[in-house]
């Protein structure tokens, strides 16, 4: 049985349904407009009744949803362990490189304070020994000047000695002149 009207009002009893019947009957507009409002009611329930079809895709969607969502956390789970797992790796190996680079910059370090040290033991020697060539040709500088002083003084000396002998063979010829003339004057 229904509960209501179709005004929404409760029925009072059977004589003032029927007698509300017979004068809804008689009056056109008041039945177009009970029609009308009927096919609006009517038309509101099948709007409810087709919602309840969505609603229950609705619900199945929701489940799938669910679902995919738990799939998506899943994988993410086992994407975020991933990287995790990833990153210490890479971590490791960085740290290993690193390690490495150190180990041999430190190396290279030592080879070039080594070979900074040997070049510089190459220039003192080479200073070193550029002083002394420069201590030698100085000292050959001063022999050559003390050769040269002697040589003029020699020059010198030989010329004073030819002057020298000149005057001896003269004084020779002088003498062996006189002398013949001596020997000549004493054989007469």
């Amino acid at each position: 049985m229904i509960a209501t009207g179709i005004s929404g009002a409760a029925p009072d009893n059977d004589v003032a349904k029927t007698f509300k019947m017979l004068s809804l009957l008689a009056d056109p507009t008041a039945y177009a407009d009970k029609m009308a409002a009927l096919q609006q009611a009517t038309d509101e329930y099948n709007k409810v009744l087709a919602l309840v079809g969505p609603a229950t895709e609705i619900l199945t969607l929701r489940e799938q949803v669910d679902a995919d969502r738990a799939a998506a956390a899943k994988e993410l789970a086992e994407a975020k362990q991933d990287a995790a797992k990833t990153k210490q790796e890479a971590k490791a190996a960085a740290k290993d490189v690193v390690d490495t680079a150190k180990v041999k910059a430190a190396q290279m370090t030592t080879a070039a304070q080594k070979l900074e040290a040997d070049a510089a033991e190459q220039v003192a020697a080479v200073a070193k020994r550029e002083q002394a060539l420069n201590q030698a040709a100085d000292e050959l500088a001063a022999r050559v000047a003390a050769f040269d002083v002697r040589a003029a003084e020699l020059d010198r000396a030989a010329a004073t000695l030819a002057e020298q002998k000149k005057a001896l063979a003269a004084e020779r010829d002088r003498l062996i002149a006189l002398h013949k003339q001596h020997i000549a004057e004493l054989s007469q």
